[in-house]
């Protein structure tokens, strides 16, 4: 008579010898990317932030500390004053003005200046946003206006002008670049007068054409007359296919 074992399915009676083909059991859930696999996954969502930057589910705010005080974060976090400059009320109570010590053609647009304007403040460490000496497109208004009454400095220390703009005069020339290096021979491309008003002395076609045969307005970085931000005359122009410095100034 055969054993009760050999008929009964393997695996499953008990007191018959080793079970076979049994598989261990499977190893645990892996938490879903979503955040449904557990605890972890929940306080990771918890640190995320929104699109925006903003904290969700009560992670608590970046911050940066007294930003009405601090030099180093002057009304917002990262936000540094320039120069020593002190921040009262969140404001820095001086700015800085630099030539560039990169040139351009007569031929580039307003947001390539300005653009240029803020890699070479970046590359020099410097806080803050800054704008090309240049006139808005169509002449108006004046992106200069109104004034900021604050003292403007050049990049080595010095203060050059009480307020900007600064009128037909400096104290001394914006004669430094951004890292602070000394450029006294650099010419400056230019349509403003120092009021920041357009002077219409040439400007390669609207600053767009960087032919040869024409002409646009140019300062020198080493004058403090009004030859600083414009031509003596309408003849002491520069051919457009020449490669030209940007003043770079602060706003607040």
């Amino acid at each position: 008579m055969r054993p009760l074992c050999s008929l009964l399915v393997l695996g499953i009676a008990a007191g018959c010898g080793t079970l076979l083909d049994v598989a261990d059991d499977p190893p645990p859930a892996t938490p879903l990317p979503n955040g449904d696999g557990g605890a972890d996954a929940e306080s990771s969502k918890d640190a995320a932030a929104l699109p925006d930057g903003s904290p969700i589910d009560g992670a608590p705010e970046a911050s940066c500390g007294d930003t009405s005080s601090d030099p180093a974060n002057c009304g917002s976090c990262g936000r540094k004053c320039n120069v020593g400059g002190t921040c009262k009320a969140g404001k820095c109570d001086r700015f800085v003005v630099f030539v560039t010590s990169t040139a351009m053609n007569g031929a580039f647009t307003l947001v390539a200046a300005d653009g240029e304007c803020a890699a070479r403040a970046q590359a020099g460490s410097l806080g803050g946003t800054f704008r090309a000496w240049m006139p808005s497109p169509g002449a108006t208004p004046n992106r200069f206006a109104p004034p900021v009454l604050a003292p403007y400095y050049r990049t080595n220390g010095d203060q050059v002008a009480p307020q900007w703009p600064p009128g037909s005069t400096l104290s001394l020339p914006i004669s430094y670049d951004e890292k602070g290096v000394a450029r006294p021979s650099a010419l400056v491309w230019s349509e403003l007068d120092g009021n920041g008003d357009v002077t219409g002395i040439n400007d390669c076609l609207g600053w767009v054409n960087p032919a040869a045969n024409q002409q646009g307005g140019y300062g020198r970085a080493s004058a403090t007359d009004g030859t600083w931000t414009q031509p003596v005359s309408a003849s002491d122009v520069q051919s457009c296919d020449q490669s030209l410095a940007f003043y770079c100034v602060e706003r607040p």
